[in-house]
């Protein structure tokens, strides 16, 4: 009786001791997750699986994310554009390159500053020394006076003088020679805002703070970095309806449109920029730079940069189990008794496949559809790694 109590205790132990490992695990992964999920690039999203997913969804008769027609007033600029000098670092003229046309944006600013109906304006022009020009001056000054308005600017781009820096923020993303698709959006980089978050400060009043490697907007904790979510359509002037999804400056909005552009304009996020030309590769297919911009405003408006913590309990349950289910040394699908029990030999041989990498998949994919996308890179690589230092090195825990 004494030598099974000393083996029921040394049991209790050993469940007690993976249980507390376990427990440890959970809180290195959901501490690392977070800090990989404000990442904006390698956080490992399988692209393909997410485009396929979403087509089938959609064709399915799920919801789309495709809002823009209802709150948005996409205007194109690539068509209007003009001539001008372009010019080296040291001032001299190289030749001659094209811009958008400042007589056209000036007018199209003065108009939207006398309807005065508009949401939130966002141009998404190049303002840049090299290609600088008299007629730039109205154009700034135009945009001092005006309220609820950013502008695009860059990093790797000089400003001319009197450019109005106070109203524009940065409209970058990154990528690599491996990583050539869009896929997170940044919102906040080295503290300086992006042209999305800067819009939805003005909007709400809430802006991100980022201090150490925490990110809170409105006293919340939140990420700082998004996958953003596109419908499946290709984004074409005119759709398969017949509603034409944005209109050219000159043509339009200066022209055929004119007295229509007050109705248009009504409580509306007007997006100026080129539509044709500034192309991105996503997930889901080509998109414009400027609906990314857009997108990426919409998705902070609707709150998916807020730490869901529902779905931390959850990713922390899934965690909890891998962990136990590692250290007891058995597969994820035997670790749970109806399928243990089962004696169906084609349900075992399915489930061979079945991993803690395909689990965490799983969720992620399940997660997809409510919009928070969860990085599983770095989980998947934790769990690797300790499956094979339980494997090679033989730590009896």
């Amino acid at each position: 009786m004494r030598f099974l109590s000393r083996i029921r205790l040394l049991l209790n132990y050993r469940r007690r001791r993976i249980i507390a490992i376990s427990v440890v695990n959970v809180i290195i992964l959901m501490f690392g997750g977070y800090l990989w999920n404000n990442q904006p690039l390698y956080t490992g999203e399988d692209i393909t699986e997410f485009s396929h997913i979403q087509w089938l969804w959609e064709v399915l008769g799920g919801k789309t994310v495709d809002e823009e027609l209802d709150d948005a007033l996409f205007i194109n600029v690539c068509y209007d554009k003009q001539l001008t000098e372009h010019r080296d670092t040291i001032g001299e003229t190289l030749g001659m390159t094209d811009i958008t046309d400042r007589s056209k944006l000036l007018e199209l600013l003065k108009r939207v500053e006398i309807s005065d109906n508009y949401r939130y304006l966002i141009l998404d022009v190049r303002f840049e020394d090299c290609n600088y020009q008299s007629d730039d001056d109205a154009v700034f000054e135009q945009i001092k006076r005006m309220k609820r308005v950013v502008v695009a600017t860059h990093k790797d781009i000089t400003t001319p003088k009197g450019f109005p820096s106070s109203k524009s923020a940065l409209a970058d993303y990154y990528s690599t020679i491996t990583a050539t698709n869009f896929e997170r959006y940044e919102y906040l980089n080295s503290g300086l805002p992006s042209v999305p978050l800067y819009a939805y400060k003005d909007i709400t009043g809430k802006g991100m703070e980022q201090r150490l490697c925490f990110v809170t907007c409105d006293g919340k904790l939140c990420q700082k970095s998004l996958f953003l979510k596109f419908p499946s359509t290709h984004f074409d002037k005119v759709m398969a309806n017949g509603d034409q999804r944005y209109y050219e400056l000159g043509r339009d909005i200066l022209g055929d449109l004119s007295d229509e552009f007050e109705e248009m304009s009504n409580n509306k996020v007007i997006v100026i920029g080129n539509f044709v030309e500034d192309m991105h590769d996503t997930y889901i297919g080509m998109k414009p730079g400027p609906y990314i911009l857009y997108k990426a405003l919409r998705a902070l408006e609707r709150g998916e940069h807020y730490v869901n913590w529902w779905h931390q309990l959850l990713w922390a349950c899934v965690y909890f189990f891998i962990s136990c289910a590692i250290f007891m040394r058995r597969s994820i699908s035997s670790t749970l008794p109806f399928i243990r029990n089962s004696k169906s030999r084609l349900l075992h041989f399915c489930l061979t496949f079945f991993g803690c990498t395909m689990l965490i998949s799983l969720m992620d994919i399940l997660l997809f559809f409510e919009g928070h996308i969860h990085s599983i890179l770095f989980p998947s690589l934790y769990f690797t790694l300790l499956k094979y230092i339980l494997t090679y090195r033989r730590i009896k825990v």
